[in-house]
């Protein structure tokens, strides 16, 4: 599969619209930390190999541009902004990996003009999309959140940053995590 073909893809992984497949997502944080005292972020680099137990690294100008946008957004609308002397730092890595999945049905109605058996296989991508929050004092990652979802490879413009901002959306419903 060609870099070209991977990045669109991975830029579907998260983007089709209205019937599109369940977006997953989850997230983990830092119980100890304080984020009250976030209100402002820069973006960092990625590391190299992060991803690599959730399929292979993808990055691509388009699909960076989207996945900031929705941050930026998401992180605006909690009140927090990118600029200079950042409380945290945030990182984003995607990826995407081809899954199968393998149906068997055998049902058995007594009659055997009455049962239905088959096996039936789907293959599809799946894209994930990880959000790390590193807190910028400690330089370490206090929260992340993950999404994943099946790619639509034929997924317009539109469509793939619409499924980018319901995905980052969901990523952030709890961010920042309630207090203990």
């Amino acid at each position: 599969m060609s870099a070209t073909r991977l990045a669109l893809a991975a830029l579907a992984l998260l983007l089709s619209a209205g019937c599109a497949a369940p977006i997953e997502t989850g997230f983990d944080h830092d119980d100890e930390q304080d984020f009250s005292g976030y209100t402002t972020y820069q973006w960092q680099q990625p590391a190299e190999s992060v991803l690599t137990k959730h399929g292979k690294p993808v990055s691509n100008d388009l699909l960076d541009a989207r996945v900031k946008s929705a941050v930026n957004a998401e992180l605006g609308a909690k009140g927090m902004k990118e600029g200079e002397e950042p409380q945290f730092f945030v990182i984003y890595y995607a990826a995407i990996d081809h899954q199968i999945d393998v149906t068997v049905i055998d049902d058995y109605y007594g009659e055997p003009w009455h049962s239905r058996s088959g096996t039936y296989i789907r293959q599809y991508d799946r894209g994930t999309l990880l959000v790390d929050v590193v807190d910028a004092e400690r330089n370490k990652i206090v929260w992340r959140g993950i999404a994943r979802g099946e790619v639509d490879l034929l997924a317009n413009a539109k469509e793939k940053t619409e499924r980018i901002n319901e995905a980052v959306r969901r990523i952030f419903r709890k961010f920042p995590p309630p207090q203990q």
